[in-house]
């Protein structure tokens, strides 16, 4: 075993299951750390790991804080116990924490510390060796404090063309959605938008180092202002590469800003997610949504200009205020008439309420206050309210699994796929195309990464 000591050695996993997608958050965490003379060590793709696999890289150095994040964290075998049982075995001591969107559920777990929120902050504070409460949360909201977003980008130590990078072009979101548990909602983002030089840097970095070309924005509403779509425009222009991007949007701001939609797609957008949530123009107002003619105008445009070169799938909620089993019915005929014209597919789920399982927990302003929306818990994540129609969370599955019947895509979608690597090497199955990124390329690199350390 080697006697290096690196100062975090972080686990991660993959947002989805369809394709080679990191999560961003360690990386933002690691970057940080780093600038601040910090040594760093991602263990990622941990859905496809065991814990033998996971083992042989511990072994290998010691460390002085494991970390765990929680986001997208799949792996049922990396349990604080089991991970401990590792980390015994080749470390006197050391610190096991965990962060990300659902640290809070791993309270009762053997973790020496949890992290709650946006974490640049309060994981370099933690370095100062100042003794601090099991909870860390003061970083929640991450508005305030010492690190700058605009002038920093995230830095990987080994990426695959083939994969799909998280990028952050500005943080948080302008809008309130009742129904939206987000800490960052209701705020200005113009105040966390990366400077164009920096964002040229990281776009070009990943170009000439990796090959990556194709990015998942994750801003929560990619065309929140027109100003910025026209800043990212001049650092594409000043590529030597064409980037593709997925990112979340909103068609009602295109229908009163209809120059966005040349703006998206020259910038390179080439997938889109609109969270269309209702058909209800009663229901889009009490949510604090954009109403249905602006959507669909918003849509009509948007198609004026891609074509069939972006691929657009749109969400909907079943169950909200107001909410009626007529809308899902007049969605499901204007889809079948004309919507699919404009969506190539429709996710849709019903509307999940969670009791305040935890004080360190964000709720939406429904959840905090289910009454003055007219429901009331029967059950975890399950509610009935007085309003005819999708009266209870059973009702709103029922409507949710309706229109995802009869909304099915409608031609094969050309203009983006999540796993560029399975199209290449030709397998169907996107799992097992994971399993051999990793078993053949990820993990003999990461092997390589610990052996030199």
């Amino acid at each position: 075993m080697s006697e290096t000591l690196i100062d975090f050695v972080l686990l991660n996993d993959i947002p989805i299951n369809e394709g080679l997608s990191r999560g961003i958050g360690v990386y933002r965490l690691t970057t940080e750390l780093e600038k601040h003379g910090y040594s760093t060590l991602v263990i990622d793709y941990a859905s496809y790991m065991s814990l033998d696999q996971l083992e042989v890289i511990l072994s290998k150095v010691k460390i002085k804080t494991f970390g765990v994040s929680s986001t997208w964290f799949k792996n049922k075998f990396f349990t604080a116990k089991n991970l401990r049982k590792i980390l015994n075995k080749y470390n006197d001591s050391y610190k096991l924490i965990v962060g990300g969107a659902y640290a809070y559920q791993y309270i009762d777990e053997d973790y020496d510390h949890i992290f709650v929120g946006h974490s640049e902050n309060q994981i370099i504070d933690f370095c100062s060796g100042i003794v601090f409460p099991r909870i860390i949360d003061w970083d929640r909201k991450a508005k305030d404090g010492k690190f700058s977003f605009n002038d920093s980008y995230t830095v990987f130590p080994y990426l695959h063309p083939d994969e799909i990078v998280g990028l952050e072009t500005s943080r948080g979101c302008i809008f309130n959605c009742a129904f939206c548990n987000y800490p960052h909602k209701n705020q200005n983002t113009r105040d966390f938008m990366k400077y164009e030089d920096v964002l040229y840097k990281e776009l070009l970095n990943n170009y000439e180092m990796w090959g990556t070309k194709r990015y998942a924005i994750i801003d929560d509403t990619f065309n929140d202002y027109t100003k910025k779509l026209v800043s990212i425009k001049r650092v594409v222009d000043r590529l030597p590469f064409q980037p593709e991007f997925w990112a979340y949007i909103r068609f009602d701001i295109i229908a009163g800003q209809p120059e966005q939609a040349q703006l998206l797609y020259d910038i390179g957008l080439r997938s889109a997610m609109h969270g269309l949530e209702t058909w209800n123009d009663e229901t889009a107002k009490i949510i604090r949504k954009g109403n249905r003619q602006k959507k669909i105008d918003g849509m009509k445009i948007a198609k004026s200009i891609w074509k069939e070169n972006v691929f657009i799938n749109v969400f909907y909620i079943t169950g909200l205020p107001k909410d009626k089993v007529e809308d899902v019915h007049d969605f499901i005929l204007y889809w079948k008439s004309e919507g699919h014209e404009y969506i190539d597919n429709v996710t849709a789920f019903p509307l999940y309420l969670r009791d305040n399982e935890s004080q360190y927990m964000e709720l939406s302003d429904i959840e905090k206050n289910p009454d003055s929306y007219g429901y009331k818990m029967d059950g975890p994540k399950s509610w009935i309210r007085k309003d005819p129609g999708i009266d209870t969370f059973a009702k709103a599955t029922e409507m949710a699994n309706l229109i995802n019947l009869n909304c099915k895509w409608k031609k094969k979608n050309k203009a983006w796929t999540w796993n560029a690597y399975a199209l290449r090497l030709g397998i169907k199955n996107h799992e097992e195309a994971s399993q051999e990124f990793f078993d053949k390329i990820y993990y003999p690199n990461l092997l390589k990464t610990a052996n030199g350390l």
